[in-house]
């Protein structure tokens, strides 16, 4: 007995694209042995992973800065007090440089 294939409900999008963005996606298309619908809806996922891990790469980075900050403090052995000081600095630093870019 052949299994039940569920599907799911689909909606149509409709884009305009370039010429040479439609050549490309068609060219991917044959050589994929594909739909351009296909081809379209893949490039769409990745896409959206894509922006899934650059926001996991910048959460990673924040925790990284952090760590080696607690880090070099620890080994600059300040209190506190100093540890705060030092991190007021670094961001009025980091604000600085972004101001400048």
């Amino acid at each position: 007995m052949a299994a039940k294939v569920r599907h799911e409900k689909t909606a149509q999008v409709s884009i305009r694209l370039g010429l040479s963005e439609h050549r490309d996606l068609m060219h991917a298309a044959e050589q994929a042995g594909t739909t351009l619908s296909d081809i379209a809806r893949e490039r769409i996922r990745l896409s959206a992973k894509q922006i899934e891990l650059s926001s996991q790469l910048l959460q990673l980075e924040k925790r990284l800065l952090q760590k080696v900050f607690d880090i070099c403090c620890a080994v600059a052995n300040l209190d506190e007090a100093e540890k705060r000081d030092a991190a007021k600095t670094v961001n009025q630093m980091r604000t600085q440089r972004g101001n400048s870019k």
